[in-house]
């Protein structure tokens, strides 16, 4: 089984239509390949998409999800409403959340109801800017505990944590942005695990979230201690999706998913 890769569209595309082809693209791509894939969305595409996706090895994840019941929560999409639709993982604390406010106790109430329910969560971690080794640790071991608060209770939820660490220094989008190198991605995901072992009730699995494409994922891939990736631009040209599965799925990953 090769690892896994999570391909998060933001907000794109436009229309309905691109969003089935680029649909059925990753599709094509990952017949024949060991890489276990999910496409994220936006929240309009979800029902059409499950329809695309029925009878293939692609699963299908959210970018957000709220944490209550339902009800009178205007704006918001509950886990029932994803269940229905088939989704199977669920995006929680990436950067971009962060940046428009989202609080580490918002992330823990999506992160606690979304497990529950029986979703995989993808939850990110990663330090803004870069700096020293120590620093950085500091940075992620305190999301980590803030945004677990309680999860360790939640033994129904053994081995359905996903955490991609996402430095977010080394997304493309992010002014300034430098390159994160192979080891040091694979160093502080080592440490990442090394504090959940004694955390959390089940085996997690690991990606990196740092900006990746079809030229650059040979060096990461090759990283033992990597379990898969959570890409974002790259997820929307074919040449990129076809490449990072191809290779991908010829890598023997440490954990299954």
């Amino acid at each position: 089984m090769g690892k896994l890769v999570i391909f998060n569209w933001k907000t794109n595309p436009d229309s309905i239509r691109e969003a089935i082809q680029l649909a059925k693209e990753t599709m094509r791509a990952v017949r024949g390949s060991g890489a276990s894939v999910v496409i994220a969305p936006p929240f309009i595409f979800l029902e059409r998409l499950a329809t695309t996706l029925r009878g293939s090895r692609v699963r299908l994840g959210a970018q957000d999800v709220f944490w209550g019941e339902g009800g009178a929560h205007t704006g918001e999409v509950s886990w029932h409403q994803l269940q229905n639709l088939r989704v199977t993982h669920v995006i929680l604390g990436h950067s971009e959340r962060r940046a428009l406010g989202e609080t580490d106790s918002i992330i823990n109430k999506k992160v606690k109801a979304a497990l529950g329910a029986g979703l995989r969560v993808v939850l990110c971690v990663g330090e803004q800017k870069q700096q020293g080794e120590k620093s950085a640790r500091n940075f992620v071991q305190t999301q980590l505990r803030k945004n677990l608060r309680g999860v360790r209770e939640l033994e129904q939820a053994a081995g359905r944590l996903i955490v991609a660490y996402e430095p977010v220094w080394a997304i493309s989008t992010t002014k300034g942005a430098k390159q994160c190198s192979p080891q040091y991605a694979a160093e502080m995901i080592r440490y990442i695990e090394r504090l959940l072992v004694s955390s959390y009730p089940g085996r997690a699995t690991i990606v990196y979230g740092g900006s990746i494409n079809g030229r650059d994922i040979k060096e990461f891939a090759v990283q033992r201690d990597i379990d898969g990736f959570l890409v974002g631009g790259a997820s929307l040209r074919k040449n990129d999706i076809r490449a990072i599965i191809k290779i991908v799925g010829n890598r023997k990953s440490i954990r299954k998913l």
